[in-house]
């Protein structure tokens, strides 16, 4: 029997786990997630019609479908699939943004399935999967969006965001807002 290989890095889902507090604080270390999401929504949602022949009016395009949110943290894109009318799992290698996705769900009256575990390890198939700025804090990335992609239903879609590997998006990103500025952790 082979094994299959890891894609969660310890050390990167320990320091996001020690974040999970402050995930929904729109002023907190998530800021900058808490100012790009209704762009990613809005990018996500057209996206979405678009493949599927959706009516941009409609209020629940995923209704009938199912979504899985990989790397979901506590759940700042999970919730919003959720209200778009899909069937929603989160999956994240934190218990403990599992535990606060879980229980900030629950306050908002929302059944999402919330899971800590390797992705390799998720049964099922879902008509849309998505993992946002996630890819560059696996061990195994090929691995991990070969796994991601054998979870896509045929006809699915799937949406993978990271930042550019430029000095620019270095600059910004990471000297910028990380480090001077402290908008991201």
């Amino acid at each position: 029997m082979t094994s299959q290989p890891d894609t969660i890095n310890p050390s990167e889902a320990a320091h996001f786990g020690a974040l999970a507090a402050d995930w929904w604080d729109p002023k907190g270390s998530s800021a900058m997630l808490h100012e790009l999401n209704p762009v990613r929504l809005g990018f996500v949602r057209a996206q979405v019609d678009r493949h599927w022949g959706g009516d941009a009016r409609a209020m629940r395009p995923l209704g009938g479908k199912t979504a899985l949110d990989v790397g979901c943290g506590a759940g700042l894109l999970t919730e919003p699939l959720a209200r778009l009318g899909a069937k929603t799992t989160g999956l994240d290698a934190a218990p403990e943004n599992v535990a606060v996705a879980r229980e900030h769900a629950a306050g908002q009256g929302l059944a999402i399935d919330y899971i800590c575990a390797e992705i390799a390890a998720l049964k099922g198939h879902f008509d849309l999967v998505t993992s946002m700025e996630v890819i560059e804090h696996v061990a195994n990335p090929e691995f991990f969006m070969q796994s991601c992609a054998k979870l896509l239903k045929p006809n699915g879609i799937m949406f993978v965001a990271t930042l550019n590997r430029t000095l620019k998006s270095y600059a910004l990103a990471i000297v910028g807002a990380e480090y001077i500025l402290r908008w991201l952790p």
